[in-house]
């Protein structure tokens, strides 16, 4: 009689320790153009701020015992915002992150009169990421670059 007891409470114990086990969601956030890693990327589930970012290889690690599909969120400024509904069972998610495109605009001034400089020619240049750009012939001073 013991034995069956024994053997009860060891199957009982089993079955609450397998309920709401934790799963461990591996995240990727890479360039959509490079394929590069993207690191510093901000972790949003379900909306609400993670508290953590991608680290230099682009991952981050989100272990969870929900369960229940969830939103997951990417968050990186130069980068469009990324989201996913994802199951509750996933592993792995790799999130392709584009580049969000955004404007500038420069303005010459003469350093004595502080009035624009009309036909200045500018030079502006993206580290890598984008091509140099000149913008010759600056009429009044102003021009746009997107």
């Amino acid at each position: 009689m013991n034995w069956y007891r024994t053997v009860c409470v060891l199957l009982l114990l089993g079955a609450l320790c397998g309920c709401g086990q934790a799963v461990v969601l591996t995240v990727i956030a890479v360039d959509d153009t490079t394929s590069s890693p993207i690191s510093g990327a901000k972790i949003y589930i379900d909306g609400v701020y993670e508290g953590g970012e991608t680290n230099s290889a682009g991952q981050y690690f989100y272990e969870h015992g929900l369960d229940t599909s969830f939103r997951l969120g990417l968050e990186k400024t130069g980068y469009a915002p990324w989201q996913s509904l994802l199951s509750e069972t996933q592993t792995n998610i790799r999130a392709e992150m584009s580049r969000q495109e955004t404007a500038l605009l420069v303005t010459v001034y003469d350093a004595d009169t502080l009035e624009p400089v009309a036909d200045a020619l500018v030079k502006v240049t993206g580290g890598g990421r984008m091509p140099t750009v000149s913008l010759p012939g600056m009429t009044g001073g102003l021009r746009s670059l997107t």
